[in-house]
């Protein structure tokens, strides 16, 4: 029997603090590419998906390797 776990028990911290999200974040994402709670239907083709625990745009490839290697 698997036990069930919160989103936030995969991410470093309680991503729901926004304080530890911005700084896991810090110098690599500006607040305006990381979203809480982004429905997931608003970027899908068939408009289908709840919302994301953490939703994050990066603008170049640095961006997304340095998030990756966190």
């Amino acid at each position: 029997m698997s036990a069930k776990h919160d989103a936030g028990d995969r991410c470093p911290g309680n991503w729901r603090n926004n304080d530890r999200l911005e700084s896991f974040f810090e110098g690599i994402l500006t607040e305006r590419q990381i979203k809480e709670k982004e429905v997931m239907s608003h970027h899908t083709t068939y408009g289908i998906g709840g919302p994301a625990d953490v939703f994050v745009t990066p603008q170049n490839e640095n961006e997304l390797v340095r998030i990756l290697q966190k």
